[in-house]
C-alpha cells in the first residue's frame, strides 16, 4: 500500500474514533457499544493495511462497516436519550 493510501486510512480512522468517542461520552452510550464499534472497524482496516485484499474490496467493506457503525450509533443514542432526557446546548 502506498503512503498516500495508508495516510488516508489512518486519518479516517482517527477522525472516526474521535467522533465516536465524543458522541459516546456526550450521550452516555454503553461501553459495550464502543467495543462493537472497535471490533467492527478492525477487520477491514487491518486487511486493507496489509494488502491481503484488493483495495476496491477493502473500500467497499470499510464503507459497509462505517454505515453499520453509524446506524448502530443512532439507535444507541436515541435509546439513551429516551431513557434519560437531557439538553444539549451544542448539537
Amino acid at each position: 500500500m502506498d503512503a498516500l493510501k495508508e495516510g488516508r486510512i489512518l486519518a479516517l480512522e482517527c477522525i472516526i474514533r474521535s467522533q465516536l468517542v465524543d458522541r459516546a461520552l456526550e450521550n452516555s452510550s454503553p461501553v459495550t457499544w464502543l467495543h462493537r464499534v472497535r471490533d467492527s472497524m478492525r477487520g477491514p482496516l487491518q486487511a486493507a493495511q496489509s494488502d491481503r485484499i484488493p483495495s476496491n474490496q477493502a473500500v467497499a467493506e470499510g464503507g459497509k462497516a462505517l454505515d453499520e457503525l453509524f446506524r448502530q450509533a443512532e439507535i444507541e443514542v436515541n435509546a439513551s436519550l429516551e431513557r434519560t432526557p437531557r439538553e444539549f446546548p451544542c448539537d
